[in-house]
């Protein structure tokens, strides 16, 4: 990989990353500066994952990047529903950051059923 290519995929996934600095900081109130640390980190790492899949496949070629988004949830929406339900369910004290993580958590399920159902 070329250090151009890691430039704009790190570049482009800043926004990932402010995302889940603010979303542990809200999570885990019990150590805010660990929780940011932990969601910006994980926000990079999905970023980062999401640019080098976009930007080394033929993905590219077919989709802009805000349409592969919106494809994604339009096709993943059921997994995004059951998985806000089972985490809001599950993490009681925290209802919004369960059912927050919970989607995030049934995105990849949902949209990988819809791949295999519908191809």
């Amino acid at each position: 990989m070329n250090l151009e290519l890691l430039l704009i995929m790190l570049a482009y996934s800043a926004p990932a990353m402010a995302a889940g600095l603010v979303t542990g900081a809200v999570g885990w109130t019990s150590n805010r500066l660990l929780g940011a640390t932990i969601g910006a980190v994980a926000g990079l790492m999905t970023g980062m994952a999401f640019w080098f899949i976009y930007l080394n496949t033929d993905l590219a070629v077919h989709f802009d990047p805000d349409e592969l988004i919106w494809t994604g949830l339009r096709r993943g929406w059921p997994g995004i529903l059951l998985g806000a339900a089972f985490g809001a369910a599950l993490w009681r004290e925290r209802r919004m950051f369960g059912a927050l993580c919970g989607a995030i958590a049934g995105f990849v399920p949902g949209l990988l059923a819809w791949w295999l159902l519908f191809g």
